[in-house]
Order: structure tokens, then C-alpha cells, then sequence
């Protein structure tokens, strides 16, 4: 009797509970709160996988952007996706983390360039600051690189709205840098940096 009258004050918190699971000591409480805990289990593993989910995303998208910024991003976005600044150097600005690099702007104020050394920013398959020649070889096989023993550059090019961008990794034994850039017009720039 007790736990009715303490369910009934709760106010609708045994709504959705058959009336048999609400009487304790049955077979269909326990089977009911069992089946109850699992659910809960597996929504609590849900929610930790949805916790770790964002640091295995992609940061790096080459040919597009790095940490959240991608290039064309305009100065009040660029502040929005990293916060401010650690120093402004015009036309650029550096970032300790998680960018651990530099923001350039064009004469617009538009990214047009973006760099980082930070070992957590990685691409889809797993390349950033810190992986092997080997395993970006391994990841990007129809990438060709220049350079001659531990050190190498590979470049890959697209075309981003009519324009070229490029991504360029960076190697001294290991990869030490990626920089994602739009190229200037043919024309080049309108205004010298």
C-alpha cells in the first residue's frame, strides 16, 4: 500500500508502467525493470559513443577546410568556430588549440588559407601531424609526392567554386604540417599582402 501511495504522489511517474510491474516482488516487476535496466544500459552506451563521436570525426577535409574553418569563411566566422586569437598578425591570425596554426585572409577578409601542426586534427581516414608516410601512402594511394627521403611534400589539388585549392602534407620523417590554400587568380591578386 505504501508504494502506491508514494507512486501516486510522484504524479504520473508510473505512467507507461503496466499495473502488474508496479506491484513489487512479481514476476512482472522484475522482468519489466530488467528489460527496463537494459534499455537504460544501452542508451547510456549510446550516449558515450555519441560523447566520443565528435574527436573521431574528420577535422581535416582536404581542399575545403581544418578544425571548423573552412576556406571563403569570413572573419566573424572564423572567430565563432575558433574563438579568439593567440596573435594577430595581419593578414593572419594564430591559434595555440585545437588549431595549433594560422588563419590567413585575403584582401576580402575571407579565409583563403588555413595551417596546422596539431597531431588532433586528422582527415576522414585517419592522416594529421604525426602519421607515417607509410600509412598516408597507404590512405591516399593515387597521391603523388615529391621530395627525396625523409622529406616530402604531397600536394592534392580540386576545384572549390571555380577556384583551385590545394592540400598540402608536409613530411620530415613524419607528417609535420597540413596546409589547405586557394590559389590566386590567374591575374593575381588585386591587393599585395
Amino acid at each position: 500500500m505504501a508504494y502506491r501511495e508514494l507512486s501516486g504522489r510522484v504524479g504520473g511517474a508510473t505512467r507507461g508502467i503496466p499495473s502488474d510491474a508496479r506491484r513489487p516482488g512479481t514476476a512482472m516487476s522484475r522482468s519489466f525493470f530488467h528489460r527496463l535496466g537494459l534499455q537504460m544500459c544501452l542508451v547510456v552506451v549510446a550516449v558515450a559513443a555519441g560523447a566520443v563521436a565528435p574527436s573521431a570525426q574528420a577535422t581535416i577535409v582536404p581542399s575545403r577546410g581544418i578544425a571548423g574553418v573552412r576556406l571563403g569563411y569570413s572573419m566573424k566566422r572564423v572567430r565563432h568556430a575558433l574563438g579568439k586569437p593567440r596573435r594577430v598578425a595581419p593578414p593572419a591570425w594564430e591559434y595555440g588549440r585545437p588549431l595549433r596554426g594560422r588563419v590567413s585572409f585575403n584582401h576580402r577578409r575571407r579565409v583563403d588559407d588555413i595551417w596546422t601542426v596539431s597531431p588532433r586534427q586528422r582527415t576522414r581516414r585517419g592522416i594529421g601531424p604525426g602519421a607515417s608516410l607509410r600509412r598516408f601512402r597507404l590512405s591516399y594511394p593515387r597521391v603523388h609526392c615529391r621530395g627525396r627521403h625523409r622529406r616530402r611534400v604531397c600536394i592534392v589539388a580540386a576545384h572549390h567554386n571555380g577556384r583551385t585549392t590545394k592540400t598540402f602534407f608536409a613530411f620530415r620523417g613524419r607528417l609535420r604540417m597540413v596546409e589547405i590554400y586557394l590559389l590566386p587568380p590567374r591575374g593575381g591578386s588585386p591587393v599585395h599582402k
